[in-house]
């Protein structure tokens, strides 16, 4: 004799399945930065520079490599008329969590001016 589960429980079980995946807006991750307040989040990988801010969709611009003035990092791009900046200095920064990154970002696109941090943590 076969049992058959109830309709919500398969259906239960099958959200579970499609959310274990991760959040991934870009392949292969070069560099990501965040920031607070309001809350952002960029990651810039090999296929696309991805913004995420807070109560809005996700941003996007094709990838570009960085130019370096100053020994900071700069990544501009733009599609249909979007702009997206992003500058990297150098030089602890430290989130809202209390976590040490080792650069200071500044991100430029649709008329608002971010600030965070990014690059590799350095310490908790």
């Amino acid at each position: 004799m076969t049992r058959l589960l109830p309709l919500p429980a398969l259906l239960l079980a099958a959200g579970c399945a499609a959310s274990s995946q991760p959040y991934a807006p870009v392949s292969n991750v070069r560099y990501q930065a965040l920031g607070a307040e309001p809350f952002w989040m960029l990651s810039i990988g090999d296929d696309r520079i991805v913004l995420r801010r807070a109560g809005l969709a996700d941003s996007a611009w094709p990838r570009v490599l960085p130019r370096t003035e100053n020994g900071v990092r700069i990544w501009v791009s733009g599609v249909n008329g979007a702009t997206i900046t992003v500058e990297a200095r150098p030089g602890p920064c430290t989130a809202e969590s209390g976590r040490v990154y080792a650069d200071t970002v500044r991100v430029r696109a649709a008329g608002d001016a971010l600030e965070g941090c990014g690059g590799r943590p350095v310490r908790d």
